[in-house]
């Protein structure tokens, strides 16, 4: 048992000595919230519980999950205040804002982070989807529940007379225009699949051609 302990002790000692040296990879800083809780166990009656005991509380150790969500909010991005208000969303001033999301058991990421996919068909209201770049993905911590929002920039239609590639409807691919839309805001839910996209030059304008991902299927 002394063992046990003790090789359990070397190991939690190890941990907290790569998360204090410079070179940490990045990833494991950003989970050193997750390695206390795992390291300082608030166990009560238990071994490690008095062992802990003995040695001083780090202050900004997080309790609970919910301070968790609290601490590592963080204001939302004066360039989405406007959208927010344009679809009178009442929410908090400060947000989690998150690198990838999944959908439908896609994962989905801001566009700074992964470009290929941030690229989302976004479902509208009375109309087909639209190809849109995910720009933000903020989740909110209220009183009602933790909801979570996307901030998109949807691809403009593209301003030509003939799309040439409405010659071919079994590809199901439309020009777009390269041109992104002012930001705003969507829910989860409004996301549908990834799509596919090809730079196009017509004359002195450039388009995308596009195909939602959601029309390939694998065949076996």
């Amino acid at each position: 048992m002394e063992e046990t302990m003790a090789r359990a002790y070397n190991r939690s000692a190890n941990l907290h000595a790569l998360l204090l040296k410079s070179g940490c990879p990045e990833v494991i800083q950003h989970s050193k919230v997750f390695f206390n809780k795992l390291l300082e166990p608030q166990v009560r009656g238990s071994l490690a519980a008095d062992t802990h005991m003995l040695s001083a509380v780090d202050e900004n150790v997080i309790d609970s999950f919910e301070d968790l969500d609290e601490r590592t909010a963080s204001p939302i991005p004066a360039e989405i205040h406007d959208a927010i208000n344009s679809v009178n969303l009442t929410v908090p001033s400060r947000a989690i804002l998150q690198t990838y999301i999944t959908v439908h058991g896609l994962k989905f990421a801001i566009a700074s982070k992964h470009p290929g996919n941030s690229c989302a068909m976004v479902s509208s209201e009375g109309g087909s989807p639209q190809p849109a770049q995910i720009v933000y993905i903020l989740k909110f911590d209220t009183p009602e529940n933790l909801s979570t929002y996307l901030a998109v920039r949807r691809y403009k239609p593209a301003n030509i007379a003939y799309d040439p590639f409405s010659k071919y409807p079994v590809l199901q691919t439309k020009l777009w225009d390269s041109r992104l839309a002012d930001v705003e805001i969507v829910k989860s839910s409004q996301i549908i699949s990834h799509f596919a996209c090809l730079p196009v030059r017509l004359g002195n304008h450039s388009f995308n051609a596009i195909i939602s991902l959601s029309c390939v299927r694998s065949f076996t």
